[in-house]
């Protein structure tokens, strides 16, 4: 993401209802159509220079800048009026590339663009196409008998003064393939899984029932993976991949997607079966999935949708809403701002019209028709508003709600502003501000809370100043036997230019050999600083033994220390603590786990406290009055550690009132039965403890009455 440099002279002006990633938030689909979601809600375009029936793909940058968009492919030239070749426009409307006739897939293909970032490679983009099931209509082209199926072309959008240009065309994946095109985010975050469905066209449909997957990664474009799903009525091309990355919808039938493997799972559920839908997609938290069902009875379209979080899925169909005169809609997409949009197709008049679900994440959804209206005159709109990853617009909140500018930025001098836009909405900013915009003169974390007739939501917001930051390095400062360690720059974005000690001005590098890296660099306010990291071979950590600082004694703590090889390690105890040692003072069995980046070593050990001293001060006083305290005179502790013990005690007189070699005997106050006055009495103790020379101690005691 581009960090925002802000002065106190400028302003901000967006909505909060978009992404804090902004890549979606501008569609270009139809007769030179569009709808931008930047500028306080969803407003129609019509700078578009594409036309297309149904393909349809645009991207923008994290702020929602238009980068470039495409139609997919084009159509014969040789068929009636309405045809365009396949296109790749820029952002100032010009053509970037022209596939004219014979390149990517077909503007009437379902699904026929997609555009996903190339991982690891800012500023470069992958643009999927797909054919169209009428490639052949005006005859087949030359060398291409069964279309042009899956192909790529990739983007760089440093070349041409920042425009971009083409660097692979027309790469071709797999022949014959139609209609179908959809993606999501891997699991782990950087790469892209593409998904395409292969029905046996065009001459053998329902032969053929299989998914076909393939990764998206650093190192290109990998191969597809097909899993078969049987033969079932109607498994449309049409794919749409839930935002979470868990479940994929075609038409009605209901999939498993595991986005860390690509593994594709009949779910055995089968949604509505009075129809074929219109259009359908899933809710932004990826609860509900949605149907736009045509009733020819009524000449209508029937909105539903069910919970995939109820026990019983196909039993929690709920009605949400009709729109009447019409059975004719198109592709459902999710928006920007959390919302559900679905084209409608009208020949009479000639136009296409977006309605909205709003709230689709809420218990009380509701719908919102003739949202906008495109006419057009001999080209029609048909069905799409562009096909996109619905990853980016996973929402768990009831709403869709961002901070603007940005979800980072950075106050270089003065101050920035803060603004939000929610429609009937209140504010609760951390400040205790109650207005939609705030300026923020300090760094930190502000949040804001806000609330609106589909409920709450919340976001947050972190201002920094990069001079009080400094650049900094990240990663692991071990190689471990011989293997390489990844080291990249903290918040790359922040800052104009860096460059490592290596010569290398790359958000990333790869260290193989141990020594000293330095990284220096000059952020977007104009500061310079530098840091350097020592790398140190190492292997795996190896555990001799664990010991206790000390005797282990009764009453005492002691520390476990783990005697190890001596490499970089961390620690886990067993009481979950993370220090280098182990502060313990009770009987048990302790354990620890030492880690590193090269691998990890347990061991435990059993530890039991003795008495190593013993404490020999008898009570100054005593009152044998048989009340159950304090009635006797004599060790009050035993101690395991005595070997002998002789006590006698005398009265003020020199007279012996009691003796015993027995500690666990003590003086009752009484003399051969007789007892004795209260008066204070003088005693004297020999002891021995194992392996110790003997000790004599006197002392004296009040006998009370």
């Amino acid at each position: 993401m581009r960090i925002l440099t802000l002065t106190l002279s400028l302003f901000f002006s967006c909505l909060a209802l978009l992404q804090a990633q902004k890549e979606h938030n501008i569609w270009y689909f139809g007769d030179r159509n569009g709808i931008d979601f930047n500028n306080g809600g969803p407003m129609p375009l019509f700078d578009s220079e594409m036309q297309t029936f149904e393909a349809a793909a645009t991207i923008c940058d994290a702020e929602g800048n238009l980068l470039f968009y495409s139609n997919g492919g084009g159509r014969d030239p040789n068929l009636p009026s309405g045809v365009t070749p396949g296109l790749i426009f820029n952002r100032d409307h010009q053509i970037m590339y022209d596939m004219g006739f014979t390149e990517g897939g077909g503007y009437s293909a379902r699904q026929g663009a997609l555009i996903v970032p190339k991982p690891e490679a800012p500023g470069q983009y992958y643009l999927f196409t797909m054919e169209e099931l009428e490639f052949d209509q005006a005859g087949d082209v030359p060398s291409q008998p069964q279309g042009r199926g899956l192909s790529y072309f990739e983007i760089d959008m440093s070349l041409n003064a920042g425009l971009g240009g083409v660097t692979i065309a027309d790469e071709r994946v797999h022949v014959p393939l139609y209609e179908g095109l959809s993606g999501t985010i891997h699991a782990n975050g950087t790469n892209y899984w593409i998904v395409v469905a292969d029905l046996g066209y065009p001459d053998n449909v329902g032969s053929i029932n299989q998914f076909g997957v393939l990764e998206v990664t650093p190192d290109g474009v990998g191969d597809l993976v097909w899993t078969d799903v049987g033969s079932f009525y109607l498994l449309n091309p049409q794919t749409e991949i839930s935002p979470n990355g868990k479940y994929m919808l075609s038409t009605r039938k209901l999939f498993q997607f595991d986005n860390a493997t690509g593994e594709i799972t009949d779910l055995n559920l089968q949604f509505d079966t009075d129809g074929v839908p219109a259009a359908y997609g899933f809710s932004p938290n990826s609860r509900y999935v949605y149907y736009v069902m045509p009733n020819y009875t009524d000449v209508q379209l029937d909105i539903y949708r069910y919970d995939l979080e109820a026990a019983d899925i196909i039993g929690s169909k709920e009605f949400i809403a009709s729109r009447p005169g019409t059975f004719q809609a198109g592709q459902m997409q999710i928006g920007p701002d959390g919302n559900l949009y679905f084209s409608e197709f009208s020949g009479s008049p000639f136009m296409s019209v977006i309605n909205r679900i709003r709230c689709p994440n809420t218990e009380e959804p509701t719908f919102e028709a003739d949202l906008f209206s495109f006419s057009f005159t001999d080209f029609a709109l048909y069905f799409s508003l562009g096909n996109y990853t619905d990853h980016v617009f996973r929402s768990e909140q009831d709403f869709t709600l961002n901070i603007c500018p940005a979800d980072t930025i950075s106050i270089c001098d003065g101050s920035a502003e803060l603004s939000a836009m929610v429609e009937d909405g209140t504010y609760l900013w951390s400040t205790g501000e109650i207005t939609s915009s705030i300026t923020v003169d300090q760094p930190g974390t502000y949040t804001l809370e806000a609330e609106n007739f589909c409920g709450e939501a919340f976001d947050t917001v972190v201002v920094i100043t990069p001079e009080a930051e400094g650049i900094q390095i990240d990663g692991d400062s071990l190689l471990c036997d011989g293997a390489s360690t990844t080291l990249s720059v903290v918040n790359p974005d922040f800052y104009e230019s860096f460059s490592w000690s290596t010569g290398e001005t790359t958000e990333q590098i790869e260290v193989s050999e141990a020594g000293t890296i330095s990284l220096s660099g000059t952020d977007i306010c104009g500061n310079q600083s530098e840091t350097s990291l020592e790398i140190l071979e190492s292997t795996s950590p190896v555990i001799n033994e664990i010991l206790p600082s000390g005797e282990a004694c009764t009453g005492e703590s002691v520390d476990l220390i783990v005697d190890f090889n001596d490499v970089p390690v961390t620690y886990l105890w067993s009481d979950a603590s993370f220090g280098e040692s182990l502060e313990v003072m009770e009987d048990g069995i302790y354990s620890v786990e030492i880690s590193n980046v090269c691998g990890s070593a347990s061991a435990e050990i059993e530890l039991t406290f003795a008495l190593c001293d013993c404490s020999y001060e008898l009570p100054t006083g005593f009152s044998p009055n048989q009340d159950g305290l304090n009635d006797g005179f004599g060790l009050v502790v035993p101690c395991e550690l005595l070997e002998s013990w002789d006590l006698s005690i005398y009265n003020r007189w020199g007279k012996e009132v009691f003796r015993s070699q027995d500690p666990n005997n003590l003086w009752n106050g009484l003399v051969d039965g007789e007892p004795q006055p209260e008066d204070v009495y003088v005693w004297y103790l020999t002891y021995k403890e194992a392996d110790k020379e003997a000790e004599l101690i006197s002392g004296e005691v009040v006998l009370l009455r």
